[in-house]
C-alpha cells in the first residue's frame, strides 16, 4: 500500500474563491482567525478580532493530492485542542463545494451548528460529496469545514492562546 498525499487547503475571497496555498502539493500551515479574509493571517498584521466582533469565516477542506489506484480516504474527522476565553465561541459547520460563498465576518449562516469539538470523541465527521459515507479515491476534496470565532463583548483585547486543529482520516488499500 502506498500512502496517500493528503493536504489541507483554504479558499478565500469572492465566490468561486481562490484556493490557498496556490502550489498544488503544499498544505496550509497556519490557520489564524482574524478580521481579514486571508489565509495564514499573521497575528502581528493588525488582524486581531475586536471585542464584540467576529472573525471572517474560514472555508477549509482536505485534498487527496495523490493516491494509489484502488486506495480510498474516508471517515474524515476534525477537532481542536486548546481553550478560548469563556466569553468567546468557536462555531463550525460544513458545506459542499457548490455551497462556497464569499466569507463573511457577520454571524455565519453555515458555522452555526455547534461549538467546535474539543476531543476526538466529539469530532466533526466531515462529509465527502455531501455524505458521511463518502470516499475519495485517487484524488479529490472533502466538503468544506466552515468555522468562525465570535468574540464576546467583554473579552480583553490581545492574542488568545493558540488552538491546534487535528484532521484524522482512514486510508484503505484495495
Amino acid at each position: 500500500m502506498a500512502l496517500a498525499t493528503v493536504i489541507i487547503k483554504e479558499t478565500n475571497g469572492a465566490a468561486p474563491g481562490t484556493v490557498y496555498p496556490v502550489s498544488a502539493a503544499v498544505t496550509l500551515t497556519l490557520s489564524n482567525m482574524g478580521i481579514a479574509d486571508t489565509a495564514e493571517t499573521s497575528l502581528s498584521s493588525g488582524y486581531a478580532i475586536p471585542a464584540g466582533s467576529n472573525s471572517y469565516e474560514k472555508f477549509q477542506r482536505l485534498e487527496v493530492y495523490a493516491n494509489a489506484a484502488g486506495d480510498t480516504i474516508q471517515n474524515i474527522k476534525v477537532w481542536e485542542v486548546g481553550t478560548i476565553p469563556a466569553t468567546d465561541t468557536h462555531y463550525c459547520g460544513q458545506c459542499q463545494l457548490a455551497g462556497y460563498t464569499t466569507p463573511t465576518k457577520s454571524n455565519s449562516i453555515i458555522a452555526t451548528t455547534q461549538p467546535f469539538p474539543l476531543t476526538v470523541g466529539d469530532a466533526i465527521a466531515l462529509k465527502i460529496g455531501g455524505t458521511v459515507n463518502g470516499l475519495i479515491s485517487t484524488t479529490g476534496f472533502s466538503d468544506y469545514l466552515v468555522h468562525q470565532i465570535r468574540v464576546g463583548a467583554t473579552t480583553t483585547t490581545g492574542p488568545a492562546a493558540p488552538l491546534t486543529m487535528y484532521w484524522q482520516y482512514d486510508e484503505y488499500s484495495a
